[in-house]
């Protein structure tokens, strides 16, 4: 299995100073069927770094933040005292990723946008079953 770097890229224009970020990821598989979380959606942890969005200060914060579904993180600067929150958009997680270029998770902030996604702990890779006569 060989993983492009994960893509974060906006999804629409910022609606009351909330911007969203789509995370997409695209991989060569061989003999997988498909790779999901392993945990129930609200248990999972999705790891991303943030930087701020103040002008002038752009500060890349280097902590791996994790998201879970259904929770907000208030983050505030260490440069600029800029205060904001981070979260992930309802109703997008746990889509089992098949191949191709796909969306993981829409990731909403206020004052910051992510810059960086880690896989960690939590994937469960499902094998094609091969069938011989």
């Amino acid at each position: 299995m060989t993983f492009s770097s994960p893509i974060l890229h906006p999804v629409t224009a910022k609606a009351m100073g909330v911007e969203r970020f789509s995370l997409k990821i695209s991989a060569q598989l061989r003999r997988v069927a498909r790779m999901e979380p392993d945990f129930e959606d609200t248990e999972f942890p999705y790891w991303l770094k943030f930087k701020c969005t103040a002008e002038g200060c752009r500060l890349e914060h280097s902590k791996w933040i994790p998201l879970f579904v259904g929770s907000k993180v208030a983050l505030q600067c260490n440069d600029c005292s800029r205060r904001g929150t981070l979260g992930l958009a309802s109703g997008c997680f746990g889509v089992p990723y098949v191949g191709g270029e796909s969306t993981l998770a829409v990731v909403e902030c206020c004052g910051f946008e992510p810059i960086a996604y880690q896989f960690d702990m939590g994937w469960k890779i499902v094998g094609m079953k091969l069938v011989c006569r």
